[in-house]
């Protein structure tokens, strides 16, 4: 055997030998990139999913808060609305009608509050008082419902509508 086969023969039995090893090692470190995108992706996921989770529990604590004052206003301005010389009714009005206006995300809500209770309360009409009330009442309730389901934080003001 001549040198150039000896030569030839440790070559390839060297790389016979190493070229497994190299191979694992490519294949290890593109496994694991593979893996770490895998890890950050799910861990994107899990954010999002939280993130949907803290908005949907934020928005039901709002509409909750919303809609007891709401309903309380409702109430109260029925009371006043039956007996207008009640002292206590009156002060339930103006009490539930600011804390209504507290929980509003708009200007059009808390508008639409402060205009029913001055109505109501400040220019009583002598003719149809029914149909002048229900009417007021019917409008405030259609503006009460459009603002509970407004997905808007209360306190950022340059969102409001």
């Amino acid at each position: 055997m001549s040198t150039l086969s000896i030569i030839l023969s440790i070559a390839l039995a060297l790389s016979a030998v190493f070229s497994p090893i190299f191979v694992a090692i490519i294949n290890n470190r593109n496994t694991a990139k593979l893996r770490i995108a895998e890890f950050n992706h799910l861990e994107e996921i899990k954010k999002m999913e939280l993130l949907q989770h803290l908005e949907e529990t934020r928005f039901q604590k709002e509409y909750d808060a919303k809609n007891a004052a709401f309903s309380e206003l409702m109430k109260s301005a029925a009371r006043y609305h039956s007996d207008a010389s009640d002292r206590k009714a009156l002060e339930a009005l103006y009490s539930s009608a600011h804390y209504s206006m507290s929980v509003c995300s708009t200007n059009t809500c808390r508008q639409s509050i402060s205009e029913f209770v001055e109505r109501i309360v400040l220019r009583p009409c002598k003719e149809n008082v029914e149909e002048y009330f229900l009417s007021d009442f019917s409008m405030l309730s259609s503006a009460l419902s459009k603002e509970l389901f407004i997905k808007d934080n209360s306190f950022d003001s340059s969102k409001q509508i």
